[in-house]
């Protein structure tokens, strides 16, 4: 399928029409409202595991009268089923190690349309989006890799009658779609939205490549946390802004916690604080917190997808959850903080290079 209408060259001499930037749109916009994908691992009306899965099923339809917003999903079983049929608007290519799929296109009784990623190998298993009674899925890493890119993709044109002009992602399953606009040296504002921190996206080192991400992301100003891969520290630090699902829940994250050993781990550096966006408060990504040079006792160590697993009821196996975290000590740091032995990268010369958004 292609992804563009096909142009004749130009006559020498000849005007060359103007094309988007980011996509060769043969269609001309019909409407002036700004395009938010909203990318998200889990939505009420299908699937949900907690509180992130009631919000994505009411905050699009909520911004509705003001934008034209698109929810971006996998294709889940209960997703896929709950369509007659899934029409097919864009192929996206394997990346790396991230495999292709089917980019989908629906619309619900009260005209939400819904991108599904279509593909099976990926998403149509038994269990939580998550994983199952077993624990978290081993390719969770390739699963929500596949939707981050896929937001990624759509902001650059893959569906050739629509690109978003803003992707809102959630948590760590969508966080490295600004990574990967980043690393291409594409500049699309993001919203990253933290329902609950405790949940980072861990994986090995050794997963860099078959995500596509490149070794010079892997440092503290960039993916790296402890010696691993974090989704959610990609995104705390590629995004344009960083909100939560509620201004006590902001402040919560970014107060200094002795008895976690999180000290303020999301608290912005004085010359970065953001104003706050939508009704929650935001703090711009890339900030670290005072120095500690041993990492958290309630970070997650293994390289598995996150913290512990949830279950269908939103509860999680020996930890808190889906929402807030229940007590100090389940709360793992955000981002890395330096240590004294350990100096500190310089940053890109300009003001939006593709470490600096």
């Amino acid at each position: 399928m292609a992804y563009a209408g096909s142009m004749d060259a130009p006559r020498l001499g000849a005007p060359v029409p103007p094309v988007h930037l980011r996509s060769a749109m043969p269609e001309l916009r019909t409407s002036l409202q700004p395009r938010i994908l909203y990318a998200t691992p889990e939505m009420a009306d299908f699937v949900k595991t907690g509180g992130l899965g009631e919000v994505a099923g009411a905050l699009p339809r909520a911004l509705r009268s003001h934008f034209d917003v698109r929810v971006l999903i996998p294709g889940y079983r209960p997703v896929v089923d709950a369509f007659a049929e899934i029409p097919v608007v864009a192929r996206l290519e394997a990346q790396a190690g991230v495999p292709p799929c089917d980019l989908g296109l629906v619309e619900t009784g009260d005209g939400m349309r819904i991108y599904v990623l279509l593909a099976p190998d990926l998403y149509d298993r038994d269990g939580t989006p998550y994983g199952n009674v077993a624990g978290d899925f081993p390719d969770n890493d390739l699963r929500f890799a596949r939707l981050s890119l896929a937001a990624a993709e759509i902001a650059l044109g893959a569906d050739p009658a629509w690109a978003a002009d803003l992707l809102h992602l959630n948590d760590w399953q969508a966080a490295l779609a600004p990574a990967y606009l980043a690393w291409r040296h594409v500049r699309v504002p993001s919203v990253l939205t933290i329902h609950n921190l405790a949940y980072q996206g861990l994986f090995p080192r050794d997963n860099l490549a078959r995500l596509g991400v490149p070794e010079h992301a892997f440092q503290i100003d960039g993916v790296e946390f402890y010696g691993q891969l974090s989704f959610l520290k990609a995104g705390l630090y590629y995004a344009s802004h960083v909100t939560t699902v509620s201004e006590t829940y902001a402040r919560e994250i970014m107060t200094p916690n002795p008895a976690a050993d999180s000290t303020g781990s999301c608290a912005p550096a004085p010359a970065r604080a953001a104003s706050p966006a939508s009704s929650t408060a935001s703090t711009r990504a890339g900030t670290r917190a005072p120095t500690r040079t041993s990492p958290p006792a309630s970070r997650p160590t293994t390289g598995r997808a996150s913290a512990p697993t949830r279950n269908p009821s939103g509860a999680s196996s020996g930890s808190p959850s889906r929402g807030a975290p229940s007590s100090p000590s389940s709360r793992a740091s955000c981002t890395r903080r330096a240590s004294t032995s350990r100096s500190r990268p310089p940053r890109p010369s300009s003001p939006r290079a593709a470490n600096s958004w």
